[in-house]
């Protein structure tokens, strides 16, 4: 018998160093190019594309039907809006994963609220059924503070990986 995985009521994604090996507002030197669907250049050449494990759990959260937030804290929205539109899962951009796009300087516990605010989320995040991935550990563990399980993405040279997402899906499951 298949065990059947259990989801949040929402998915929340920080980008850089968790979606893609990138800081968007420090080393993405626009203009930005497409080159295909699944990669994009920048200005000084170089080219980078999201990490390998994220299409599949895009393609998963989005078949289970469960709501995608991005949150960045980022100097430079217009930049990884850009990324967003340019970088594609199966001709899909990725910015249309997701349900609700937090960004700019504020906190993860800001973007956070707001995007629950925005969705009609709150109770369920207040109830512990938000769950954070993001690489950057010190400066937003605090989202538990409002109810959002934190996921540590540790690995920034491959970022979000199946194995950790179905680990800390099992984790945040176990600690309702």
């Amino acid at each position: 018998m298949t065990k059947v995985k259990k989801y949040p009521a929402a998915v929340v994604f920080d980008l850089d160093y968790t979606v893609w090996p990138r800081y968007a507002d420090w080393n993405v030197q626009p203009p930005l190019k497409a080159v295909g669907k699944n990669s994009i250049k920048d200005r000084s050449g170089s080219v980078f594309l999201v990490f390998d494990d994220v299409p599949a759990i895009f393609k998963e959260l989005k078949s289970a039907g469960i709501p995608m937030i991005a949150a960045s804290k980022t100097a430079a929205p217009h930049i990884a809006s850009k990324m967003l539109t340019l970088l594609h899962i199966d001709g899909v951009p990725l910015i249309d994963f997701f349900d609700n796009i937090q960004w700019g300087t504020h906190t993860k516990k800001l973007h956070i609220s707001r995007a629950a605010k925005a969705l009609g989320l709150e109770k369920e995040l207040n109830n512990g059924h938000f769950v954070l991935f993001d690489d950057e550990y010190h400066s937003n563990i605090d989202v538990t503070e409002i109810g959002c399980y934190f996921a540590h993405v540790d690995d920034s040279d491959y970022g979000l990986s199946q194995a950790l997402f179905d680990r800390e899906l099992r984790n945040w499951a176990l600690q309702l």
